[in-house]
C-alpha cells in the first residue's frame, strides 16, 4: 500500500455504522510501523483517517510514471 492508491475499508471493518463504509478512499500518508502496526493515512469524502493497513482493501493502484 503506498500514497495515491485507491481504497475501501475491508470487510473486516464494514457494518460498523461507520460513514466511509461503501465510500472510495485515498492513500495520503504511509506513517513508520509502530509495535507491529503498519498505519495509513486515507481521505474519504474530504476528511482524513488513520487506519491500521488491514483495515483497508485496496481497488486501485498509482503506477509511476
Amino acid at each position: 500500500m503506498k500514497v495515491g492508491d485507491l481504497v475501501k475499508l475491508s470487510m473486516r471493518k464494514t457494518r460498523k455504522g461507520m460513514p466511509w463504509e461503501d465510500g472510495v478512499g485515498i492513500i495520503t500518508r504511509v506513517k513508520n510501523p509502530i509495535n507491529g502496526f503498519q498505519f495509513v493515512e486515507a481521505v474519504f469524502d474530504g476528511v482524513v483517517y488513520t487506519f491500521n493497513q488491514s483495515d483497508l482493501d485496496v481497488i486501485s493502484e498509482m503506477k509511476a510514471v
